[in-house]
């Protein structure tokens, strides 16, 4: 897989995990002592390209827990500083309202990128001649 086609990837999958991240911190709005979290896009997907290649395996904490397998993604998702609210919960309403927002133009944007990505490949393939 060619450098531009894994870095759709990984945007996907972030985007994807952001999105996850932001529905709990909205399930959880009104949880008295919760505190959100969240998924710093770019420092991610650096790490993800390599650029500050962290070790992503994860540990265990309690021997009944399974091992970690796979991409290790979940170990991106930090914890928001707090709002102050009285309840003790961290989560704003229009902060997670702005993070679905960016998503969503993240995700539009990566799907056109994609998109381009397979007619440049679609192209080639067929040696620069019609695309019908």
């Amino acid at each position: 897989m060619d450098l531009t086609t894994k870095a759709l990837e990984g945007a996907f999958q972030v985007a994807y995990l952001r999105g996850q991240v932001t529905a709990n911190n909205l399930a959880n709005l009104d949880t008295p002592g919760f505190q959100g979290s969240f998924v710093p896009f770019r420092l991610t997907m650096d790490q993800l390209l390599g650029k500050s290649a962290p070790h992503l395996s994860g540990q265990r904490t309690n021997s009944r827990q399974m091992s970690r397998t796979g991409t290790g993604y979940a170990d991106l998702v930090q914890k928001m500083p707090g709002i102050g609210r009285v309840d003790g919960n961290g989560v704003s309403l229009d902060q997670q309202a702005t993070v679905l927002a960016e998503n969503s133009l993240t995700e539009e944007t990566l799907a056109a990128q994609l998109q381009n990505r397979y007619s440049q490949f679609h192209l080639v393939i067929n040696g620069g001649g019609n695309l019908g």
